[in-house]
């Protein structure tokens, strides 16, 4: 009786979660940052797809300005894909970590980390809804050399805020 109304319970849980878009992310190979997907920007790239997935080809700087909607919502850990991607299209998958503390990754090899979404920006004129993560080994994440691109000072640097 109990595992039935533990079942009835789940379903009825997890019947109401709202599951994403798998999403497939292309990183320039040897980038090491913090990277940025800006949403809802009419200026930004038009949404692609590979498959059923979202596909995010993020440019050298680290910053994707993108014509889509967050992907909000529940996902499973298959359905987040990173690579690096060579100069001749050749992909290397990266590992997906959630937290830099996680022992299981050695320090030296190169992983994503972390991720989060949220607003930033000054102003009702300057506010921007965007996805961001880490990439590089855990080493480098604590390093000196790592910086952390600020996405505000980025907005204002390029000319989108004031």
């Amino acid at each position: 009786m109990k595992r039935l109304i533990l079942l009835t319970v789940l379903f009825v849980f997890c019947g109401s979660c709202e599951w994403s878009e798998p999403e497939v992310h292309l990183i320039p190979a040897g980038y090491v940052g913090t990277i940025y997907i800006v949403h809802n920007r009419p200026d930004g790239a038009p949404l692609k797809r590979e498959g059923r997935a979202r596909l995010y080809e993020i440019p050298a700087d680290g910053v994707l300005w993108s014509q889509s909607s967050t992907n909000l919502g529940w996902s499973r850990p298959t359905d987040l894909k990173y690579y690096y991607v060579a100069a001749d299209g050749k992909r290397q998958p990266l590992t997906y970590v959630y937290r830099p503390s996680d022992a299981s990754v050695p320090d030296d090899v190169v992983a994503v980390y972390g991720g989060s979404n949220g607003r930033a920006g000054q102003g009702p004129n300057c506010e921007v809804e965007f996805d961001e993560y880490s990439v590089g080994t855990r080493a480098s994440l604590k390093s000196e050399s790592y910086r952390e691109k600020q996405l505000t000072p980025y907005l204002k640097a390029h000319g989108l805020c004031q």
